[in-house]
């Protein structure tokens, strides 16, 4: 059916509209029933399912926030219930937030349209039509809940499975499926590692599969400055900027090269030293033992060590950071310190003794879901402006080997981490303890509201005639 004919055809009444896009082609649904503008890469992934007498096997993966939740999984699960008697659509990922956050509410987002069918969402996701047809949504590790589905019949009771997220779904879980006597089924995922049967299904396996690979730039709704920053930030060849914008797999050997290139180090060794100012920061990394207490303070561009020593007593430590911290004329605003492990204890020492200072946690959830904690985003930052030579380094031969010598790594969910400071000793590397003081002081900044109140108060010492600023400005 073309879709000029059918806008330029279509009745008023709301019932006739109904009818009509209850025998049409799941593009056309998306439009008409759903109120979709779908993108051609959209409408190229549903026409895959027009045919459900036709075996049909998909897979598509794009960056995130492309759509396909919103206009793919949701239309086609949709479209595939209102238009076959009985037929049963299974969507099964990995990940409750997924579930939750992304497919759940792309389902409920058209309820109004469908009025007269039951929806269960708690403590399961069940749709039903007034044909018998039926949506079921869930997580699982289990394969058991993903074998056993079968369909009735190609025409009445033909079975649709979308895995989503497919990439971190276990491959246990996708052999269960394979058991199942499906007419369709769509694997759809962001990209991860070049690894797994969604890889496969790209490669190995892409006789058997419809296969469709999306980028950022097919799709409007992304704004270019993002796409524009990301390889502005990583260049165009980085493993990240090939995942993140052009929606390619990552290869395991290229993700696992260093995080901070030698060239890029000794280029901001090398280079002149930026002026000092008063924009800065301090990043406290805590140790006990044989590892080191590390104070980096940023000015502008330019971060040095201000102190680093060894010592088992941490309330020395305590005391020492507090003293440095006068020495550098910091204030508690300013200084950044890493609070995992070891460290609450220390920051609540610090805060006790009135240093009430920016409490950070390397393994919280990260501004930029790209990267698999906090620490693994200041860490990459950190490389990034190195790279694009903003940076500049003190000459210290311990933080160069450190931040020369960690690892990336890629997680099975496709974010982009570090290696752990396990493995990183087993390879014969010290613990980086000035390198993640210095990735802590350049990626944290002290907080707007501060900056602001200290303008103020330079303002009442020198009037209106600040420094680097003409009078009356």
């Amino acid at each position: 059916m073309n879709k000029i004919h059918v806008y330029a055809t279509l009745p008023d009444s709301v019932v006739c509209k109904k009818a009509l896009v209850e025998h049409t082609q799941p593009a056309v649904f998306a439009e008409l029933a759903l109120n979709l503008r779908l993108y051609p890469w959209q409408e190229e992934v549903l026409v895959w399912y027009e045919n459900p007498g036709r075996r049909m096997m998909g897979a598509l993966v794009t960056p995130n926030g492309a759509g396909k939740s919103s206009s793919v999984v949701a239309a086609l699960a949709l479209w595939w219930v209102s238009n076959h008697r009985r037929g049963r659509v299974v969507i099964t990922t990995k990940d409750a937030k997924q579930l939750d956050q992304q497919l759940l509410p792309a389902l409920e987002r058209h309820r109004g349209a469908f009025t007269d069918w039951k929806w269960v969402t708690s403590p399961y996701a069940e749709i039903t039509t007034t044909s018998g047809s039926k949506i079921v949504a869930f997580t699982t590790n289990d394969a058991g809940r993903a074998e056993g589905w079968h369909k009735e019949d190609n025409v009445e009771g033909p079975l649709l499975i979308i895995v989503d997220e497919a990439k971190s779904v276990e491959d246990r879980i996708f052999q269960a499926i394979d058991r199942c006597t499906f007419n369709a089924l769509l694997y759809v995922s962001s990209p991860g590692l070049m690894q797994g049967p969604f890889f496969h299904a790209f490669t190995r396996d892409k006789a058997l599969f419809q296969t469709r690979t999306v980028s950022l730039e097919e799709c409007p709704h992304i704004p270019r400055e993002r796409t524009e920053s990301m390889i502005a930030k990583y260049g165009r060849e980085h493993p990240l900027t090939r995942s993140s914008v052009y929606g390619e797999f990552m290869n395991q050997d290229a993700a696992s090269a260093f995080v901070c290139a030698l060239s890029d180090v000794q280029r901001a060794l090398r280079a002149t030293p930026a002026p000092r100012s008063r924009d800065r920061s301090a990043f406290c990394d805590f140790a006990a033992g044989g590892d080191e207490n590390v104070l980096a303070i940023r000015h502008g561009a330019q971060v040095q060590i201000a102190a680093a020593w060894r010592d088992v007593n941490t309330h020395a430590s305590v005391n020492r950071f507090a003293l440095e911290f006068k020495k550098a004329g910091l204030a508690p605003h300013e200084i950044f310190a890493d609070e995992g492990g070891l460290g609450r204890p220390m920051v609540d020492s610090l805060w006790a003794a009135g240093w009430e200072i920016n409490r950070v946690n390397f393994g919280s959830r990260p501004f930029e879901p790209i990267y698999e904690n906090r620490g693994a985003e200041m860490w990459h930052e950190t490389a990034a402006s190195l790279h694009r030579g903003e940076l500049f380094l003190p000459d210290d031969d311990l933080l160069v080997a450190q931040l020369t010598t960690r690892k990336c790594k890629v997680t099975s969910l496709g974010k982009l981490g570090l290696e752990s400071k396990a493995d990183l000793m087993q390879r014969g590397g010290k613990s980086p303890d000035r390198a993640d003081a210095v990735c802590g002081a350049w990626a944290c900044r002290a907080l707007l509201a501060h900056v602001q109140r200290d303008e103020a108060a330079e303002r009442e010492e020198w009037g209106d005639a600040m420094p680097g600023m003409d009078a009356g400005a």
